[in-house]
């Protein structure tokens, strides 16, 4: 297991995502410890995704990592895995892991790169809060969605894109309730 992007936090912190995934999954299920690869939040940000990039190359073979699976969350301004609108990570073409200042949160966060993300087979994204609604409409149509947007410039290739949306994101994304 590896993480998609962390926040510059302690892993105990309220705020890690390793944290929540520790809590919420790993510690209800049999994972070996080995087989879990957080990203180190409480190292200095740009050491952290240099670390993490050093330690994907040396778990996978090739210069692009293929996961079996991403899954991802979309944000209401249309990020995705801490790339945010208008982010020079955006614009990676060769690293796997970067830092980037996000001004508007005031805090770097650690972040796959989309050559990363898109060289997976498979990309799930999980959308379950309604008021993602309309950055959502943006996304997936018509056409191939905002380009500004970072969840639209998630298409795996060769692989394939899902999306999973709850009745309430469907239902105001159609325009009607469901």
């Amino acid at each position: 297991m590896f993480w998609g992007d962390e926040r510059p936090v302690p892993s105990d912190n309220r705020d890690s995502n390793y944290r929540m995934v520790r809590e919420s999954l790993l510690d209800q299920v049999p994972v070996p410890a080995h087989r879990v690869q957080r990203i180190r939040g409480e190292a200095p940000s740009q050491i952290a995704a240099k670390e993490y990039e050093d330690e994907l190359r040396e778990v996978f073979d090739g210069p692009v990592p293929a996961f079996d699976l991403i899954l991802l969350d979309l944000g209401e301004d249309g990020h995705t895995a801490s790339l945010f609108p208008g982010s020079m990570a955006l614009d990676e073409k060769s690293r796997l892991v970067v830092a980037p200042w996000v001004s508007h949160l005031g805090t770097y966060r650690i972040a796959f790169t989309l050559p990363l993300i898109n060289a997976s087979k498979t990309v799930l994204f999980l959308v379950t809060d309604e008021s993602k609604a309309p950055v959502l409409r943006q996304v997936m149509g018509p056409g191939p969605g905002d380009p500004r947007l970072p969840a639209s410039l998630v298409r795996p290739t060769p692989g394939v894109a899902h999306w999973f949306l709850t009745r309430a994101a469907v239902g105001r994304l159609q325009g009607t309730e469901a």
